[in-house]
């Protein structure tokens, strides 16, 4: 009984995170012939303005309440148990488990992206692990519970 529970809510958690990568995508396709057509700044403001839509990363409370609830209150534990973990830290923790490309998160957290390498190490040392792949590890874990 207690498996069967917990393989309904992994696939629960696996349609929130599909539910949120469909509903990017579906922007970006209502978004493509005005992509088409812009400059490449425009290309990126684009862009970010989707990730704005989808995921709420103008306002701390709703990308909060968002990113809880498809991933196990990662972001409410990851603040908990280390407060020094900064808000771009966190939103790239989410970034990363949604699977978004390094090149978005980089836009996103407006960073180069050789930068994210750095982001990532600094984070794994907050969080008293040994590299930064212990770091993926990691998030996947707690990520699901």
């Amino acid at each position: 009984m207690e498996v069967r529970l917990e393989v309904q809510i992994n696939e629960k958690k696996g349609l929130l995170v599909d539910n949120l990568i469909q509903k990017i995508n579906e922007t970006r396709i209502s978004h493509a012939e005005l992509y088409k057509k812009a400059s490449i700044s425009q290309r990126e403001q684009l862009d970010k303005d989707l990730y704005n839509i989808c995921l709420h990363l103008n306002d701390w409370n709703a990308f909060k309440q968002l990113m809880n609830k498809t991933f196990n209150n990662l972001v409410s534990l990851l603040e908990n148990e280390n407060p020094d973990i900064t808000h771009k830290e966190l939103i790239w923790c989410c970034l990363f488990l949604l699977d978004i490309r390094t090149q978005d998160i980089a836009l996103i957290l407006d960073t180069q992206p050789a930068s994210l390498y750095k982001l990532k190490q600094r984070l794994a040392q907050k969080m008293n692990l040994n590299s930064t792949r212990d770091l993926d590890i990691a998030l996947k874990n707690k990520s699901k519970g």
